[in-house]
């Protein structure tokens, strides 16, 4: 039987992998840039009521999304027509994100302040502009990363420049709002040309390649990972909208500050594991389990710990030189959010195996669990050490979530325990 080493995946994964970590790099960059410009422009309660918009349709996107992206990174590694799989799941969003604006937007009309209500809908075009990622989740299977990664930096160019413009001729935070939708969009238009060029000549096709039957398997795979990704989505934002209801607005400001430098570093272990996809897909084929799931969890705990060195070293500095010393209050959660770090590492490489194992109710239950425990520790420690608490609440929720539900259960015992410790010698 032949053998996957993990020098053949460097191969074949290490220019895909470093071009995409390049432009995420840039994008970390002009995202710091471009937030220290937003945050110094309308201050600390501007800055939360934008956060706030942005929550609402962040807690709803995984409803919008319905798991989709999660099962088709696993189904593009199967027999099926990639096409038909890719446009089925682009209609599906497309339909469900639409749906869901017809229901939402007019509630938010009659209930919320007109500019509470504008910064929501710009928040809504943004996610709607999304549900082209489908393609790129094709270009990563092809092995096309590289690809991406030029998308990315286009994008990035895009957000630039967006954000001068709106600091130079309408600095408020209507105009800010704007800049994730001509990101956004600018990156859909790009991925929707390369996706023409690669298979689709025509729109309308995109219609004739929509098929019934994988419209089905597709939800069926998605439905627990839509509610995992809404679970995901719930103990990361669930935070900002507690700490509404518990502290102030401007408290809100001064955490999505905090956060916003924390998961700066998130998209790291997120490429990775997502390059790396159809890698651990073919050691579970070729029945090398255990030695190349190992090698995969080395370079993800490895990944981890750089990423908390990063986090306590580097990022408490750039929000003082970025945001400023009004935004000091940040800092101390920056810290108490290291942990996380690690756990959003070992989470996104174990959560590949559990999906190619097809074990995606458990995803969904670890999510959940997270998020009970995130949202009871919120209640707990927020009125009594503020932002601090949501951060204690963070890291300890996400700990839980990634290695609790894995022990706890016999089927995943064993590849947790190999998650806690995988240097230990393979046999």
């Amino acid at each position: 039987m032949a053998k996957i080493t993990l020098e053949k995946i460097k191969k074949k994964k290490v220019a895909s992998l470093s071009s995409q970590v390049a432009a995420k790099i840039l994008s970390l960059l002009v995202s710091i840039v471009t937030g220290g410009i937003i945050a110094r422009t309308i201050g600390p309660v501007e800055l939360g009521n934008l956060t706030i918009a942005v929550t609402i349709l962040a807690l709803l996107s995984p409803i919008a999304t319905l798991g989709i992206n999660e099962s088709l990174s696993a189904l593009l590694c199967e027999n099926i027509d990639n096409d038909k799989l890719v446009c089925t799941s682009l209609l599906l969003r497309a339909i469900s994100a639409i749906v869901l604006g017809v229901l939402i937007l007019p509630i938010c009309y009659m209930l919320m302040n007109r500019e509470l209500f504008y910064l929501i809908l710009l928040a809504y075009l943004a996610m709607l502009s999304t549900i082209f990622d489908v393609f790129e989740l094709k270009l990563f299977n092809e092995e096309k990363g590289w690809l991406v990664s030029r998308i990315n930096i286009f994008q990035c160019i895009a957000e630039f420049f967006a954000t001068l413009s709106v600091w130079m001729i309408v600095p408020s935070v209507i105009g800010f709002a704007t800049i994730t939708v001509i990101k956004n969009c600018t990156k859909s238009l790009l991925l929707f040309c390369t996706f023409t060029e690669i298979g689709i000549n025509q729109v309308r096709k995109l219609f004739q390649y929509f098929d019934t039957s994988i419209a089905k398997s597709l939800l069926k795979r998605s439905l627990p990972l839509m509610i995992s990704a809404l679970s995901i989505v719930v103990y990361m934002k669930s935070d900002l909208i507690l700490i509404g209801i518990l502290s102030s607005t401007e408290s809100i400001g001064f955490y999505s500050v905090s956060v916003k430098c924390a998961e700066s570093l998130y998209f790291l272990p997120a490429i990775f594991s997502q390059t790396l996809f159809p890698a651990v897909g073919s050691f579970l084929t070729l029945g090398d389990d255990k030695k190349g799931v190992k090698l995969f969890y080395r370079q993800s705990w490895l990944l981890g710990v750089s990423m908390m060195i990063i986090t306590v070293t580097v990022l408490p500095n750039v929000v003082t030189l970025v945001y400023g010393a009004e935004f000091s209050d940040s800092i101390l959660p920056i810290y108490l959010l290291v942990p996380a770090s690690f756990a959003v590492a070992m989470g996104c490489s174990t959560s590949v195996w559990l999906n190619l194992k097809g074990y995606v109710n458990l995803i969904a239950l670890r999510s959940l669990v997270g998020a009970i425990t995130n949202i009871i520790l919120d209640f707990a420690l927020i009125p009594h050490y503020n932002i601090n608490g949501a951060a204690v609440a963070t890291s300890i929720s996400y700990l839980i979530s990634v290695y609790l539900v894995g022990i706890i259960d016999t089927r995943t015992r064993e590849n947790t325990k190999m998650a806690l410790y995988p240097f230990s010698a393979c046999n």
